[in-house]
């Protein structure tokens, strides 16, 4: 049949076959590529047929109208790879013992109704791979099971055609065809939804989640939004991502175009182009692991009121991190998982839908105070010292020397940098955050006071269901960044615990907060400082709204107390 149309549905009238012979600038058919079989050429066009059998060949209506063509614009049909005209294609039985020919004399105008010009022959190739595992050493470690990083080796506009990964059956005959468990479609305008596959009993709908640049692209980013326990239904049907059965999944791409928009097909002349590698899932049964411990700000008031204590870490493997913001938004809207939460799928497996209310362990992080000797120092109630942390959202790791111009080389991480060495392929220049391995932000919920502190990370799960064991950072050394000599309305001294150094986010000056309770009353700048200096001080922009200083001041994340005498000499004043 046609494809999306069975052969004799269409009615072509002469009227329809003789115009196409007024055409100019017909392409050879030496020039275009190898025109591959169930190809049908009417006049100057070219018709390519779903797969042909003798229950639906019926070319009766094309050859009738082939009577009223141009003799050198006929209607042929390729079959085992020659063509075929006349009485032997007007029935399968004629076209299996018909006389081949060698060539055909058309001049192709267009290929399914498009200009045959975009069909050229060129060089374009894809590959695919877990992202982490660019070798495809199929170990199951460093790797993701739900990720795929796919390079073209060269530039195709970005919303223009679909991938599909198929997943085979290896036990039967025709095991990426009509044998084959089933296929997720990726629409690279983003209109795919997702579904179930064909040949799989109960298993859930998925597609993708893209991630892309837009307009022209050399590569982009593939994540499952669902879990391979979930799509394959594993419990039923006891098949396993990681058996032989579906091992070698393959990615196809159908009608991509260049940034011209022309066709590209492959070497057969069909635009379905398969990636050079299958990919061999294994079972992954390592646990995510940190790589990289970064505090971000360590002196309380280095940033206004940033709290010290912000600390980045980065992961071996992309890991699946949920929040109780995530719990409590579920509950909200009376949705559950899997689902895309912020960027990135959550896709909890069955058995994990079974061991936790919401599918996937609660995130913890907690700050503990700790001596010299790195035990906990307790309160008075014989209780640890605890601040809270929470998750803090994800930062993207830069490529190697890559310069920073948003947040500064202080928040700023470089892959280079990172002692761990990802799998990753020639063209990646950083992570970004959409893949699960950039470097996440915990921060704690009020900042850390002057003293050493540990970070205890637990909860953390990978696209297989591993969990973390619980990550205890190197401590974590907190001071105040300077103290404050004088206090009044119109202005503020400080002395600096060490000397000043140039603040990668501010340059040579640092912002300055005051505020008394929760009410903001004044801010400035401490500017053109240079490296190695102690004391600065700054006039406010405007005077402090405060018209009897007295009590304590929240400036920076610091407490300060104005000096009893300085409030008496105050009330003095005003009276």
């Amino acid at each position: 049949m046609l494809k999306n149309k069975t052969i004799f549905s269409i009615i072509l009238s002469s009227a329809v076959i003789l115009a196409s012979g007024n055409y100019a600038l017909a392409e050879s058919i030496e020039n275009l590529p190898n025109i591959s079989d169930n190809t049908l050429a009417i006049g100057r066009n070219l018709f390519k047929l779903d797969n042909v059998d003798n229950s639906v060949y019926n070319l009766n209506t094309f050859v009738e109208a082939s009577k009223t063509v141009d003799e050198n614009n006929g209607i042929y049909y390729k079959y085992n790879g020659r063509w075929f005209t006349g009485k032997d294609i007007e029935s399968f039985s004629n076209l299996k013992k018909g006389t081949p020919l060698d060539s055909i004399p058309n001049d192709i105008l267009e290929i399914n109704g498009e200009d045959s010009d975009k069909y050229k022959l060129n060089n374009f190739s894809f590959d695919w791979y877990q992202d982490g595992d660019y070798s495809h050493d199929s170990d199951g470690d460093n790797e993701s099971i739900e990720q795929f990083a796919v390079n073209f080796n060269q530039q195709i506009n970005g919303s223009k055609g679909t991938l599909k990964i198929i997943v085979p059956d290896n036990t039967k005959k025709d095991p990426y065809g009509a044998d084959k468990l089933g296929e997720i479609t990726v629409n690279l305008d983003g209109s795919s939804k997702p579904k179930a596959f064909s040949n799989i009993e109960g298993g859930e709908p998925v597609t993708c989640f893209m991630v892309k640049s837009n307009g022209n692209i050399d590569k982009l980013y593939l994540e499952l939004t669902e879990d391979w326990t979930r799509i394959l239904n594993t419990e039923k049907t006891g098949i396993n991502y990681y058996d032989s059965r579906v091992k070698g999944l393959k990615l196809a791409a159908e009608n991509l175009e260049d940034p011209d928009g022309n066709k590209i097909v492959n070497s057969d002349g069909s635009t379905e182009i398969s990636a050079k590698h299958t990919i061999q899932l294994a079972k992954d049964t390592q646990k995510p692991q940190v790589v990289l411990q970064k505090p971000i700000y360590t002196y309380i008031g280095e940033n206004g009121f940033q709290p010290a204590g912000n600390t980045r870490v980065v992961f071996n493997e992309p890991t699946q991190i949920f929040t109780q913001d995530m719990a409590d938004s579920l509950d909200k809207n009376s949705s559950n998982l899997p689902g895309i939460v912020s960027y990135n799928p959550l896709t909890p497996s069955q058995q994990q839908l079974k061991e936790y209310k919401y599918g996937l362990p609660l995130f913890s992080a907690e700050y503990y105070k700790i001596d010299k000797n790195g035990n906990n120092i307790m309160d008075e109630e014989g209780n640890p010292i605890i601040i809270k942390g929470e998750y803090g959202l994800m930062g993207d790791i830069l490529g190697s020397n890559n310069s920073s111009t948003d947040n500064g080389d202080k928040i700023a991480f470089r892959i280079n940098d990172i002692p761990f060495k990802y799998d990753f392929d020639p063209q990646n220049d950083g992570i970004t955050r959409f893949r699960d391995f950039g470097s996440f932000l915990v921060k704690p919920e009020s900042t850390l006071t002057e003293g050493t502190w540990k970070l205890v990370i637990k909860n953390m799960t990978d696209e297989s269901g591993n969990i973390m064991d619980d990550y205890v950072s190197d401590p974590i050394e907190v001071k105040p960044y300077f103290t404050i000599e004088e206090l009044t309305k119109d202005h503020i001294k400080v002395h600096f615990t060490d000397p000043f150094t140039k603040n990668t986010v501010f340059g040579n000056r640092v912002i300055v907060l005051v505020y008394k309770d929760d009410k903001m009353l004044g801010f400035t700048y401490l500017e053109n400082l240079q490296e190695g200096q102690t004391e600065a001080e700054a006039d406010f922009k405007t005077p402090l709204e405060d018209t009897n200083l007295k009590g304590a001041y929240n400036i920076n994340n610091l407490e300060y107390t104005i000096p009893e005498t300085q409030s008496s000499d105050s009330t003095d004043t005003e009276q």
